[in-house]
């Protein structure tokens, strides 16, 4: 199921990846075009238009596709810019008071200036950029997770703005040129039939899991701690009791 189109207010841009061979694969879907939108926390007319356009996809999928599946929450494209990315860093100086919303679509949307001319200058679109977008929100199902994508439509550029230094990717002079190599002969690493290692070892996680798994006596608070860890590393989840407080107010 795909929603009807919501336009935004204003918007800014941040990585933009619609020109050129970008490829990404998001929800399980084939590879195509990514962009981030920052929604600012003060434009409550977009983001009430969002909540409920998502709070209605997800009541029809839980009525439709995902009614067998056992839920604890549902993935969605929309990150707290005041929060803390998974590896405990802070988001960009951009990203404060505004919601991420991470957008993608098969190929390059229509943009257009203020005058509805095209834009076909990818100098034209950069991270910092002012728009409105049209977007749409689809559902989908990965390893039986479910999950809400947001696709991307036209763009129109509303105006320039301050490039978003923090999203651009340094060059390889500003990465090594402080860099120190030692004049010593290289040293390939040992592969495996060199140090005579017949089996692999399973990194942590997997040993966790197999713990889990095969321990039928495991407390139970166990496995609600793990598939706590499990939610903060896989990130931007909304759990489902929050979705369940938004059901109930709309049945």
């Amino acid at each position: 199921m795909i929603t009807h189109p919501i336009v935004t207010g204003i918007v800014r841009l941040a990585r933009t990846e619609l020109f050129g061979d970008v490829t990404d694969s998001i929800g399980g879907n084939k590879k195509g075009r990514r962009l981030s939108l920052l929604l600012p926390k003060s434009d409550n007319e977009t983001w009430v238009k969002i909540n409920n356009t998502i709070a209605d996809l997800a009541i029809h999928c839980l009525k439709g596709k995902w009614r067998d599946l056992h839920i604890r929450h549902i993935y969605m494209p929309i990150i707290d810019g005041d929060r803390v990315q998974q590896n405990g860093d802070p988001f960009s100086p951009e990203c404060k008071g505004h919601y991420i919303i991470k957008t993608y679509c098969k190929h390059t949307p229509e943009i257009v200036d203020k005058d509805m001319q095209p834009i076909t200058d990818p100098g034209e679109i950069y991270d910092g950029v002012y728009a409105r977008v049209s977007l749409q929100f689809c559902s989908y199902t990965q390893n039986n997770k479910p999950g809400v994508n947001c696709l991307l439509g036209p763009i129109m550029k509303i105006a320039d703005g301050t490039p978003f230094i923090s999203f651009e990717t340094p060059s390889a002079v500003e990465v090594f040129s402080d860099t120190t190599i030692p004049d010593v002969e290289f040293q390939p690493f040992p592969s495996e039939a060199d140090t005579g290692s017949a089996e692999k070892s399973e990194p942590p996680v997997a040993q966790a899991v197999n713990a889990l798994t095969e321990d039928n006596d495991s407390p139970p608070w166990l496995e609600a701690d793990f598939k706590e860890m499990a939610k903060t590393v896989q990130g931007r989840a909304v759990r489902l009791d929050e979705l369940k407080q938004m059901t109930e107010a709309k049945l």
